[in-house]
């Protein structure tokens, strides 16, 4: 058997299997977090520690500043606004495939990441794409078929490619595909 204990609050796959996977949090500095592993055959039991450390993602990366936000449809109240709200509480929701919301930046930007907060209690994956573009008209695929964790909805780093990264783009959109359990496409947070 294996039994793994974790930091509190730190989202995890699954503490009883012998593969851990955990949603690094969001730092401005580096911090340690330790985990312990329990295994055992009935007989022997061995316990190791294991600490890893986290550090803030790119901390001196300007943050762009968003507006225009436009989406396919919504699901009242859960307005296009709301994910750039600073609340994780309020959100974007859409249901079906290929429902889309969209935001320009402040002005022409390098991106060099993105970071989605989906459901806050969420245990499964979202699906969707991201495209890019200069003008609103011509869209640049950046991820096609991508999904966010499968055991948390907090937020998610997705680092932009390199082919994407380098070129000023004024507009961001995010195609939902609805999630490992139903149609529904719902976004927190972006930045």
């Amino acid at each position: 058997s294996f039994e793994w204990t974790v930091p509190e609050g730190l989202p995890v796959s699954s503490t009883s299997m012998p593969e851990l996977r955990f949603l690094a949090p969001m730092v401005k500095s580096p911090e340690n977090y330790k985990f312990q592993l329990r295994v055992s055959d009935g007989e022997v039991t061995i316990k190791k520690e294991v600490t890893i450390k986290v550090s803030a993602y790119k901390p001196n990366t300007p943050v762009a500043r968003l507006t225009n936000f436009q989406a396919s449809i919504f699901s009242e109240p859960d307005y296009p606004n709301n994910i750039s709200d600073g609340d994780v509480n309020t959100k974007w929701s859409a249901y079906g495939a290929n429902q889309w919301v969209q935001f320009k930046t402040g002005s022409p930007f390098t991106i060099s990441h993105i970071e989605i907060a989906f459901l806050p209690d969420q245990d499964y994956a979202s699906y969707f794409d991201i495209y890019v573009s200069k003008d609103n008209l011509l869209w640049e695929p950046v991820f096609i078929d991508h999904s966010s964790c499968d055991f948390s909805g907090e937020r998610q780093i997705f680092p932009f490619p390199a082919t994407n990264s380098l070129t000023d783009y004024s507009y961001i959109k995010i195609n939902g595909k609805g999630n490992e359990r139903n149609e529904w496409n719902n976004i927190s947070e972006i930045k």
